[in-house]
């Protein structure tokens, strides 16, 4: 089970994976490039395709007034407040009030939606590459296609039914039926390693969290000019800046220090501190 702190995480990383997904969608001239006036013009588009009553109480709470087609210019006067949206959206910043993130999921389209729903349900975002639902192995260069956000059941721990004369028992461990073991992941230096919830080891315990299986398959890499940025056009190394400079991984995630959610890899990024390093 995530923590809150985990949950909305893996709500915002939801989010992001799917606005990738989305900017070569049905809505690219709006996402592919995504600013202030061009995510106003989206939401326009969003709530006039039957919106949910979740969703119209969200846009009420963000902006302050109700959604009506006859308030458009009121949206207008708005548009500054799409901003943190905006550079969340790209990378740049994180987000932090509930009903911005709300309102982000809706402009991308992202289920479950709103947070409460996402935080209640039985979703497990498992992985959602940008945008080329592809899982990659960096190391040993496979792809694993197909690979899409799955709705799993959390294991239900069976109870022994007792019959009221005891003619049946239940041959399952106590300690496996009441006491199912906590997997927790922590950090070590390049990649997550399991570690015992329960235990105090030599690392720092409080770096310990409970194990998100796409989280997990996160490892920081060390790159150069020769290193392969791209699978065709679509980048396969992410990265954020930590004092300055960019640390590179192998996925799309959370940086396992800051919380940043990283970005994928530009040709900016690489002419000005990998192959500018290497000269």
């Amino acid at each position: 089970m995530y923590r809150k702190k985990d949950s909305l995480l893996s709500y915002k990383v939801a989010i992001r994976q799917k606005f990738e997904i989305e900017r070569k969608g049905d809505f690219a001239s709006f996402l592919l490039n995504p600013s202030r006036a061009l995510l106003r013009d989206l939401c326009v588009q969003r709530f006039k395709d039957n919106p949910s009553k979740e969703d119209l109480k969200t846009f009420s709470i963000f902006f302050q007034f109700e959604f009506d087609p006859t308030t458009l210019n009121k949206l207008k006067a708005q548009t500054d407040k799409f901003r943190p949206i905006e550079t969340f959206l790209k990378g740049e910043t994180d987000l932090s009030p509930i009903e911005g993130i709300n309102l982000a999921a809706i402009l991308v389209n992202y289920q479950p939606r709103p947070y409460l729903k996402f935080d209640k349900s039985d979703l497990e975002i498992d992985v959602i590459s940008v945008t080329t639902n592809e899982e990659i192995d960096l190391e040993k260069g496979k792809t694993n296609s197909e690979i899409i956000p799955r709705s799993t059941l959390k294991k239900k721990i069976g109870m022994a039914i007792l019959s009221a004369v005891g003619l049946f028992s239940v041959g399952y461990t106590a300690k496996e039926i009441v006491l199912p073991t906590r997997e927790c992941m922590q950090w070590q230096v390049d990649h997550y390693e399991e570690v015992d919830c329960t235990v105090k080891g030599i690392v720092s315990y409080n770096s310990a969290m409970p194990i998100d299986q796409h989280q997990f398959k996160l490892k920081k890499i060390e790159v150069d000019s020769n290193f392969v940025f791209f699978k065709g056009k679509k980048p396969v190394v992410f990265y954020c800046k930590v004092n300055g400079k960019p640390e590179f991984f192998n996925q799309l995630g959370t940086h396992p220090e800051t919380e940043q959610v990283l970005k994928p890899i530009s040709l900016h990024i690489i002419n000005k501190y990998v192959k500018h390093k290497m000269e």
